[in-house]
């Protein structure tokens, strides 16, 4: 039944805008959510085109397909995005049949449906005793754990102890299926060595993941951006699940680090320009060419095989962001007075022409000396600044965007610095 039984539908499906981009809540698929998933589907050729289009795994697209009776909230608000995109509000709202998003995703609920403590047992050498009586009572170990719907592998991991605690409600499974085979409670009691099956109740370990925040992730990642590689092979697996569990992948995380590094390398160099320290501004401008160098460099990689549409999207993320970087170089360029170009159109390099002071600018005389400040013209590289005195006859001058920095000698003439023996 549709979850809204108003005779006119809205025009379009409202999705609310304050639901989080992950949400570790799981919908129900019902009908609504059926029709929804079948609708993305239609759009790709294959699961492995859905998945990449949603920066989840193939098999995971395949288990909702085929039998998975949830699905994650957060993969369904993607797939819902996309096809507010792509999918055409018409068959959008079709799909809904009259019911809104925030209608559907009001069903969602928490993965584990009770309280996240008193629901693990302790793992106790007597508990491992009772569990091994239940295996006992089958063929096989296998049969066992299909009884009370744990994986084999798993199931063995518990005997054997490997597992620091047992879901409570599989014990009690456990203990039924023990009841029905002769065991009196008080017989069972006595082997776990309790008086009560509540004294075995522990705490469920918090994961390691949780102690991890979204600043850890992010500081994580600009580590990685200062080492010049984005390479996740060495990322320890706590931080890659814990990048699921708040970005939906790691891929993400390098996203929002990556515009993290731009605002705050944009400030930096804002704020050295304002100051006229352009030493430091163009220290930042190098730093951000690297940074989006390297993010460059990972976005191709993993989007090698992609679709054409998510290609254009990253390179026109790095564009933009080149463009971005550009801009404020050449606002270094402008308050040095070597460069000007017009407010509406910096990004454009036939803008860019020399403002008409050459003739109050002296010619570079290799002889003369210069400090930080101190403008020149070079008969090759045309008119530059001094950034710095870098040693008693070197200055570092900067000429603008065409040419860069140049090392100039300067009092040549001079009397030769003292020379001092390096220990």
């Amino acid at each position: 039944m549709p979850v809204n039984t108003a005779a006119t539908p809205p025009a379009e499906p409202a999705r609310s805008q304050t639901i989080p981009s992950v949400d570790r809540r799981v919908l129900p698929i019902d009908g609504h959510v059926r029709n929804i998933l079948g609708l993305y589907l239609s759009m790709f050729r294959n699961y492995d085109e859905a998945a990449r289009a949603i920066q989840i795994s193939k098999d995971t697209v395949a288990k909702y397909f085929e039998g998975n009776p949830n699905i994650a909230l957060y993969v369904f608000d993607r797939m819902f995005a996309v096809l507010q995109e792509k999918g055409g509000s018409e068959r959008l709202k079709a799909a809904m049949d009259g019911a809104t998003y925030e209608e559907v995703v009001s069903r969602a609920r928490e993965r584990n449906g009770q309280q996240i403590d008193n629901v693990m047992y302790k793992m106790t050498p007597r508990l491992r005793d009772i569990l091994t009586l239940y295996t006992n009572s089958f063929p096989s170990r296998a049969r066992a754990a299909a009884k009370i719907g744990i994986n084999p592998r798993t199931f063995k991991a518990y005997v054997k102890g490997d597992i620091a605690s047992f879901p409570r409600g599989r014990f009690e499974q456990v203990v039924a299926v023990l009841r029905e085979k002769g065991h009196t409670e008080k017989e069972l009691l006595q082997i776990a060595g309790v008086s009560d099956w509540s004294e075995l109740v522990a705490p469920r370990a918090r994961a390691e993941t949780a102690s991890i925040s979204e600043n850890d992730i992010i500081q994580e990642v600009l580590t990685r951006f200062e080492a010049g590689t984005l390479n996740t092979r060495t990322l320890d697996k706590n931080f890659q699940a814990a990048a699921a569990r708040i970005f939906g992948d790691f891929g993400s995380a390098i996203r929002a680090a990556m515009k993290q590094l731009e605002e705050k390398l944009g400030r930096q160099i804002e704020n050295a320009i304002s100051k006229g320290n352009f030493i430091d501004a163009f220290k930042d401008i190098r730093r951000l060419e690297q940074f989006i160098g390297t993010y460059a460099m990972r976005e191709r990689t993993v989007n090698r095989t992609a679709s054409y549409g998510r290609k254009k999207e990253w390179s026109d993320d790095v564009k933009t962001m080149r463009d971005r970087k550009n801009r404020l170089k050449l606002q270094v360029f402008k308050a040095l007075r070597i460069y000007d170009f017009p407010d509406d159109r910096p990004d454009l390099v036939e803008n860019i022409r020399t403002p008409d002071i050459e003739h109050e600018v002296s010619a570079y005389d290799p002889g003369s000396r210069y400090e930080a400040g101190d403008m020149l013209k070079h008969p090759e590289f045309g008119v530059g600044r001094v950034l710095k005195v870098a040693e008693p006859r070197m200055v570092q001058v900067t000429f603008g965007p065409r040419t860069g920095e140049k090392f100039l000698v300067m009092n040549a003439n001079g009397p030769r610095p003292e020379i001092r023996t390096l220990q």
